[in-house]
């Protein structure tokens, strides 16, 4: 998988677009293109949940000028690029990219307007968001990614039957009920309880959040210190949640993934309170098109292992 970092509008969760282009600042050989600045209709307020800078405010000494590794090119023409000199699906081959969506999904659905053959060339489109069972995390029920571009969600949910037949999505969401890990299945924070101290009634968990620290956060690179400097806000509370890793981790290591089930999703774009929703047709009533597959449970070992070995 070739690293491409292309920031998009994205706030609380994630740094502000003109801030984004320090996330590759070691990796000067990694493609940066700059991404939509705005939502395609509204965009909503920011907060500084994250610092002004949207990573914690870290002082990062001596770092590069952005202007010497981001490219002029816009990354919705670059997106577009890169798949069609790809081999795709569309060429009845495996594909050879897959887009790992971080943030709202505004310049994916950008670049479907502009080709709306874009989904059938790649080889899968990992998206970050949407509430599957009403959680939310910004407003009820609403999580968001989605929130923050309901019209840019609806557009790539209801783009991906453009493709050979049979058809077959290329859209893998993680959902933030994946990252909690509520209901039927343990949070995530108990689920991923990975590191345990010897006592004299046995065996006693230690929380996530010191997992966290006291395992993960004590490996000795730079990369870590910056992710420590960064998370600082996230950390103060009692559980770690990280939604950008375990989403990269299924990028990199589908293995994994423990469970996940194809359905028909859309999105809500109107109404004052139902913007940036996500219905599920778990029963299938509506006989429509699945165009997802819904990560619904993830090898807390697993994952434990693949962070702790491949942290640069």
């Amino acid at each position: 998988m070739t690293p491409l970092a292309i920031p998009a509008a994205k706030r609380r969760g994630g740094s502000q677009l003109h801030h984004a282009s320090r996330v590759t600042p070691s990796h000067k050989t990694v493609p940066v293109y700059r991404g939509a600045p705005q939502s395609l209709l509204l965009t909503p307020p920011s907060d500084d949940y994250y610092g002004t800078d949207g990573f914690g405010d870290v002082f990062y000494p001596n770092a590069p000028n952005p202007a010497d590794y981001v490219s002029s090119e816009h990354a919705v023409n670059a997106l577009i690029k890169l798949v069609t000199a790809s081999p795709g699906k569309l060429q009845d081959k495996t594909g050879e990219i897959t887009i790992v969506c971080l943030g709202p999904l505004t310049n994916i659905a950008l670049a479907v307007r502009l080709d709306p053959l874009f989904l059938g060339k790649v080889k899968q489109v990992i998206i970050l968001g949407g509430s599957v069972e009403g959680v939310g995390n910004i407003a009820p029920g609403i999580e968001f990614n989605f929130y923050m571009d309901p019209e840019a969600d609806f557009i790539v949910l209801n783009s991906t039957d453009m493709r050979v037949s049979p058809a077959v999505s290329p859209i893998q969401l993680m959902p933030w009920e994946t990252v909690l890990k509520r209901t039927n299945i343990s949070m995530l924070a108990n689920a991923l309880v990975m590191f345990s101290s010897t006592a004299e009634d046995g065996e006693i968990e230690v929380r996530i959040s010191e997992w966290r620290t006291k395992v993960l956060g004590a490996i000795s690179t730079r990369s870590m210190a910056l992710l420590n400097q960064a998370e600082s806000q996230q950390l103060k509370g009692e559980y770690w949640y990280s939604s950008d890793t375990f989403a990269m981790a299924v990028a990199l290591n589908p293995d994994i993934i423990t469970s996940q089930t194809l359905y028909h999703a859309n999105v809500e774009t109107q109404g004052t309170k139902s913007r940036g929703a996500v219905f599920v047709d778990y029963d299938n009533t509506t006989d429509s098109f699945k165009n997802v597959r819904i990560v619904q449970n993830l090898d807390a070992e697993e994952l434990k292992v693949f962070l702790l070995n491949n942290f640069p």
